[in-house]
């Protein structure tokens, strides 16, 4: 009769446990996701500022090199809409610290869809900064 027993007590334990425990492990794929493209937008930051460096670069050519990493940081292959700035151009004087600025909008990112159970970032921002390069 114990034996019984204890076999409806495990039953109830694990009803309790499991949903925390799945509930855990979305926590970590979300978490494990958003820093995944915290890195990504990173990269695409430190790209922007690097082509920007360049003796004689454009505006055209380090938005397109920030372009060019944003493609994949979205999810199942769409660009995330975000906002890229350089401070302060291209056009500054050898020396110059240049800063590559890029910020989305988490929730387009969000691998779970679900804002209200897990905290999460609203905006996602990173930023690179190099000196200008010259004669």
């Amino acid at each position: 009769m114990k034996r019984n027993a204890r076999r409806g007590i495990a039953t109830v334990e694990a009803a309790i446990l499991f949903p925390l425990l799945i509930l855990f492990l979305l926590a970590m794929v979300e978490y494990g996701w958003c820093f995944l493209k915290y890195q990504c937008i990173n990269g695409a930051a430190r790209e922007g500022v690097r082509v920007a460096v360049r003796d004689g670069a454009t505006d055209a050519q380090w938005k397109a090199a920030v372009t060019n990493i944003m493609t994949g940081c979205g999810k199942q292959g769409r660009t995330p809409t975000y906002t890229a700035t350089l401070s302060p151009g291209v056009g500054s004087a050898s020396g110059t610290q240049i800063t590559c600025t890029i910020t989305v909008d988490y929730p387009q990112l969000n691998i779970t869809n679900a804002p209200s159970i897990f905290p999460t970032p609203a905006t996602l921002t990173a930023r690179a900064t190099m000196a200008k390069e010259g004669p």
